[in-house]
Order: structure tokens, then sequence, then C-alpha cells
């Protein structure tokens, strides 16, 4: 579920070292998931809630993930990582890894559909 909600602006920056710069307004949505969950430290991945795709914003952190949207979402909303929406073949090509390497690393709740 999203943990924190920070309002952005174009020319902000998110992330370690800077890495990612806002080019307009919107949100980031901070996610308790990071490496240390085994989500690795994808260059790409989206996020996905009721026809909204969120962007990753900046590298992942250990305990982290930001995502960013012009669209609001409210605190505590479960954003679809990985679903028919976020296909982990696109992960995973995006990111040059295996399927199964990711799977195999999330140290996560699954909920099978």
């Amino acid at each position: 579920p999203i943990a924190h909600i920070q309002k952005v602006y174009p020319h902000d920056f998110v992330g370690y070292d800077f890495q990612y710069e806002v080019k307009e307004k919107g949100y980031v949505y901070i996610l308790p998931l990071g490496y240390a969950n085994g989500w690795g430290r994808f260059v790409k991945s989206y996020a996905f809630f009721e026809n909204i795709y969120l962007e990753q914003a900046g590298t992942i952190s250990m305990d982290y993930t930001a995502y960013f949207s012009t669209q609001k979402i409210k605190k505590d909303t479960i954003l679809e990582l990985v679903s028919l929406h976020v296909p982990i073949e696109q992960l995973a090509d995006y990111n040059r890894i295996s399927i199964y390497e990711i799977l195999t690393r999330l140290r996560l709740k699954r909920i099978y559909l």
C-alpha cells in the first residue's frame, strides 16, 4: 500500500543522487518496498491502479520505491506491480533480467488471481 504521498512540481528531484527530475506537477507515491524485500534495483518499472499507470521515480532504495503520477491516489491504496496490467515479461525485458529472477527474489505475500 501507498505509505506516503508527496506533491511535486516541475524541476523537483526524487531519489538517490537526485536522479529523477519531475517534469510536470503531480504526486510521488512511496511504497514500503525496496531491494531488501527482493524488489530489484530496477532501471525501469511501472505501477498500476484503476486505469492509471505510474512510472518509477528514481532508483529503488533498500526499503522504499517511489512512483510518479499526475493523478491523485489515496494513501494506503494498493498498487499493482506485477499483474495483467503490468506484465512481468515487460519488467524483465526493461531491466534485462529473467522472469525467474524477479519471482524468486520477492519476499512478499503473493495474491494469486
